[in-house]
């Protein structure tokens, strides 16, 4: 397996491991950035991927095509920092997934809580130099932190503007295992740790 580490994200990348055991982050902890003494608004430099990683995600993401069906989970953090709580959400999925060698689609469907259907996607865009999380612009560019024959590490940062400006970071897994895809996403918003995703998949 192919690791690096910045000040950025190495405190992201102790809480999120290639594997799929969920190593819990207390709720409201200061994400990666903050904790290093970063300001979340800061746009960062990303360092471009070797060829190394982008070869090793290229082939992760064309053997996780096709028509998929599993679960998903959120726990989410409530309440406040002295006094919080986690609700916990637990749906059945499914749907299918797409790579054109650059764009990599993944489309679930499942029904809330009040039985409306839900549709949630998945993007992720894989350039020579780059990967980026969504379609957001280039300044929200991911970085990646590990490789491996069946897995891959991320961070990413989204800079969301609007009325009012928000930050979203993610610390990410993705692990492909026979006909196995597993999700696994830490989000920290407005600098703090908020929700856990994970999504396990069967072909």
């Amino acid at each position: 397996m192919q690791t690096k580490a910045s000040v950025l994200v190495v405190v992201a990348m102790v809480a999120v491991v290639v594997s799929q055991f969920v190593i819990a982050v207390p709720c409201y902890e200061d994400s990666p950035l903050v904790a290093e003494g970063h300001d979340v608004y800061t746009i960062q430099d990303v360092p471009p991927m070797t060829s190394e990683e982008y070869d090793a995600i290229k082939s992760i993401l064309e053997r996780s095509t096709g028509n998929w069906s599993g679960e998903m989970s959120e726990d989410e953090c409530l309440g406040s920092k002295n006094n919080p709580r986690v609700k916990s959400k637990r749906f059945s999925v499914s749907g299918e997934s797409h790579f054109d060698g650059e764009k990599f689609e993944l489309k679930l469907n499942y029904a809330s809580q009040n039985n409306s259907d839900v549709r949630k996607t998945i993007t992720f865009i894989l350039k020579p130099d780059q990967f980026q999380r969504g379609t957001a612009g280039p300044k929200d560019l991911a970085q990646v932190m590990s490789t491996s024959k069946n897995a891959f590490t991320f961070y990413a940062r989204i800079i969301y503007e609007g009325r009012g400006t928000m930050v979203r970071e993610f610390a990410d897994v993705v692990h492909l295992k026979g006909d196995q895809l597993v999700l696994q996403t830490h989000l920290y918003v407005g600098g703090v740790y908020s929700t856990l995703t994970k999504i396990v998949l069967t072909h």
